[in-house]
């Protein structure tokens, strides 16, 4: 279903265009309307009722300058076979006849335009920029991998008058508030052609007409203030760091004198590319007093393989803000020979806990090499060494870092194979996410990759992995397939714990598991979580998929050992359902309680991609197909009984944060049998830990208990400044104002991208009187959070706090701007 108004001659090549995918079509002739845009809720309604007196079962929405994927036709009774689900597609703004813009938001825009007939079905009733059917319905919504191509977007002057037509129908901005100049603004503009299996037909040929109405008059007003300050906002949230930086150097014209603003863009132009920085080095090289200024510059300068002169920057900061945790890694980091490991104050030191560890550097490892492979180990097991042979075996050499944790005698375990490798073996049992954080900051290598102790890398690990990383990818996920003997019990473990992470899984479908790293990307997005028992791989790649593409390598095999007996496995599958009731999405972590979960919908879905996994498999006969169908489901359902077993034992975790509000020794109680019950649960450890604070006469004994509990609760959850908030209270309630700083801050080294956790570190620093480092800190944070009246109070209290009168009025100006916008909009919306 589709209106046309000045797009009429487009249609012809839509239907033709449509035809292998509908069977067909009600179109609104919308010449009829006033004024440049009719009323789009209301054009939408009749459409949808239309489509329902046709006897449409399903709809697709689209409109005249639109083209679907030649694939639609030959997927569309797939995405259809599923009832009560909306489908998505990736909206790809054509800046050419044949390609799309991918830079900033234009790469991230996805719509719902494919969904099923329904009774009383509702449209989005806003006026402009709304969805065909309104947030909130209850209905799944998934993506169909596919691409819809816009068109408009191709000429220059069919983008200025879609600018100026928005602008003029929304002068408030009241719809969009990021404004409309973006629509016009090429700079920085970076373009994908359309991939040969995902064309369309029949093909584009731009006429170069309008293909809409032509506002009279004066162009309408350039976009405000607070609509710069939500555009920057929205890049940066779409870790789009090279567009926000445009729209801050705009704002910079405002008012050349804003220091904090200035920053920011340098902040966004370095991070965005930091080897092709001269607009952020001209800002910087002007405020040789800023630590912030200096440590951004240093960064363009080490990129720039100057590490003399990054050096000589990092130190100037370190005179501007003594004790920063921040600039103390960046210096180090410019020094990162093998000697530097062995040194006592090495950085990966900082992951080990409270035990000991030790570094012994064989004489054969491949200092040098391209890709950096981490071992992870726990309890040295006999495996570790096949693990290790199966990379010393690749026909391109990699350098081995094994990090084994919890004891054992790893190098008894690897015995010739330890002149390979640089070992770090720690005292104390560590997560993984500090297993994995040890290796990146103990290896030098510009990629790093990880292995587990009970897998195998097969031939052709490293060379392909290093293929897609010299073809530009930033991150190469990877499949995973069953270790030799291959029972029906290890093949069923296979695809029930990785059945979309086959070699034969589509790209559209595969899980993004089985990472290597581009070490660049890594300085980007931090660290993996150290205190989180599993999932940190989930959570640290989540925060990749911000910044970049994850490429998927169906090519690059990793063998894992499963267990190879049904007993094992049944087992197996009990212990994983107890373990993934832990964390999400089966549970809130804040509120710790269990989440709604459709289980017949989640158990369906699994379903079929283990099925799909099973058709694909090669050389399997029947009986050890039905086999490994009959173990998956069973294991299945043992896995769903053990979850849901565990999830029902979070009632003390609800009970003990229902009744936090007190203070008194009942709550205490509550909130440390939580503890008991549930060590990893997050909600249970602040519980307690609040509990402590909230008693006005607490001892430093209790303190104490609460800053412990703090600091096991603050690594489960990266991003959540809570906990650290609370740390910092605990710890300058017993006087340690500086190790609450410090906490903080390091809080920020692991998620360097978090604007909750950088405003904490500067309130945190500015606490404890560090004038240089809070304002280090507080100049970072507001570049990560530059669209919030939040972000500027604070800002504008540290900078009255150490004497800068002009800088906090600017923030308090921009927070008072951003807070009368947000009421405005209110209201308007209301109206």
């Amino acid at each position: 279903m589709f209106s046309y108004r000045y797009d009429a001659a487009l249609v012809p090549d839509l239907i033709e265009n449509l035809r292998p995918s509908i069977h067909g079509y009600v179109a609104l002739d919308d010449n009829t309307g006033d004024g440049l845009i009719s009323d789009e809720p209301a054009r939408r309604r009749l459409l949808l009722s239309a489509a329902k007196s046709a006897g449409a079962d399903w709809v697709l929405a689209i409109d005249p300058d639109e083209r679907v994927e030649q694939a639609l036709g030959e997927r569309i009774a797939e995405f259809t076979s599923h009832p009560l689900t909306c489908w998505s597609f990736s909206l790809r703004e054509m800046f050419t006849p044949g390609a799309w813009r991918d830079d900033g938001i234009w790469g991230r825009k996805k719509q719902m335009r494919l969904f099923p007939v329904l009774p009383d079905l509702p449209v989005d009733s806003l006026a402009l920029h709304g969805r065909w059917l309104p947030a909130g319905l209850g209905l799944p919504e998934r993506h169909t991998g596919l691409n819809l191509y816009h068109l408009r977007m191709a000429h220059p002057r069919r983008r200025q008058a879609r600018r100026d037509l928005y602008a003029v129908n929304d002068p408030d901005r009241l719809c969009q508030a990021i404004g409309y100049d973006y629509l016009a603004d090429t700079r920085g503009m970076k373009l994908c052609h359309i991939p040969e299996k995902s064309g369309f037909m029949p093909p584009f040929y731009d006429d170069g007409e309008l293909w809409a109405a032509e506002p009279e008059g004066k162009p309408a007003a350039p976009d405000p203030l607070h609509c710069r300050f939500a555009l920057a906002g929205k890049y940066i949230a779409l870790r789009a760091f090279g567009p926000a930086s445009y729209v801050l150097d705009d704002l910079m014209e405002f008012d050349p004198a804003d220091e904090d603003v200035a920053l920011s863009a340098a902040y966004c132009a370095a991070t965005a590319s930091a080897t092709d920085s001269s607009r952020a080095e001209h800002v910087l090289e002007q405020r040789p007093d800023s630590a912030a200024a200096l440590l951004i510059l240093a960064g363009c300068k080490a990129a720039a393989s100057d590490r003399n002169a990054a050096r000589h920057h990092l130190q100037a900061a370190m005179t501007v803000a003594p004790g920063s945790l921040i600039l103390e890694q960046a210096l180090r980091r410019l020094d990162s020979a093998p000697a530097a490991f062995a040194e006592a104050a090495a950085l990966w030191r900082r992951w080990i806990g409270k035990g000991g560890a030790t570094l012994r550097e064989g004489q054969r490892v491949a200092n040098g090499a391209e890709i950096a492979t981490v071992v992870i180990s726990l309890g040295a097991p006999q495996e570790l060494r096949s693990a290790v042979a199966s990379l010393c075996d690749q026909d391109t050499q990699t350098e081995i870092v094994v990090v084994n944790t919890g004891g054992g005698d790893a190098q008894h375990v690897l015995g010739d194979l330890l002149e390979r490798v640089r070992l770090i073996e720690v005292e104390e049992r560590r997560f993984v996410g500090a297993a994995r954080n040890i290796g990146i900051d103990a290896s030098q290598a510009p990629i790093v990759a990880f292995l587990a102790a009970d897998c195998r890398a097969h031939q052709g690990w490293i060379s392909a992995r290093l293929a897609r990383h010299r073809n530009g990818a930033q991150a190469v996920a990877t499949p995973v397939i069953a270790e030799s003997p291959v029972t029906s019990a290890a093949r069923a473990s296979n695809i029930l714990q990785h059945a979309r992470r086959q070699p034969t899984t589509p790209a559209s479908d595969a899980l993004r598991f089985g990472l290597s790293y581009d070490r660049n990307l890594l300085d980007i997005v931090g660290y993996f979580s150290p205190g989180m028992r599993t999932g940190e791989d989930s959570n640290f790649n989540a925060r990749v998929a911000e910044i970049c593409n994850i490429d998927w390598a169906p090519e690059v095999l990793t063998t894992h050992r499963y267990p190879t007996t049904a007993i094992r496995f049944l087992r197996d599958c009990w212990k994983r359902g107890q373990l993934a009731a832990q964390h999400p999405p089966f549970i809130d972590p804040l509120r710790g309680v269990a989440r709604p979960v459709d289980w017949k919908a989640d158990a369906v879905t699994r379903r079929t991609y283990r099925r799909q996994a099973l058709r694909h498999a090669q050389d399997l006969g029947p009986i050890p197909r039905f086999a490994t169908r009959l173990l998956a489901e069973i294991g299945q359902w043992v896995w769903y009984t053990s979850c849901r077993s565990a999830l029902r034992q979070l009632h003390l975790v609800a009970t003990a944060v229902t009744a936090a509000n007190g203070g008194s020794a009942k709550a205490l109680e509550l909130a440390d049998a939580a503890v008991a019950k549930n060590p990893l649960s997050l909600a249970a450890l602040v519980c307690a830990a609040e509990q402590r604070l909230k008693i006005s006469d607490a001892s430093s004994n209790m303190l104490c208990e609460a800053a412990d509990l703090l600091d096991r609760a603050a690594p489960l959850l990266p991003n959540y400044g809570l906990p650290l908030t609370l740390q910092g209270e605990a710890r300058r309630r017993l006087g340690r104002a500086g190790d609450a700083a410090d906490a903080a801050e390091f809080a920020l080294i692991c998620s360097p991208l978090a604007p909750w956790c950088a405003l904490v570190a500067a309130d945190a620093t500015a606490k404890a009187g560090e004038a240089g480092r809070a304002r280090l800190l507080a100049q970072l944070a507001l570049s990560l959070s530059i669209d919030t009246s939040n972000g500027h109070r604070r800002v504008a209290r540290i900078h009255r706090q150490f004497g800068d009168i002009d800088g906090a009025k600017r923030r308090l100006g921009c927070a008072e701007m951003l807070e009368e916008e947000a009421k405005r909009r209110k209201g308007g919306q209301e109206r």
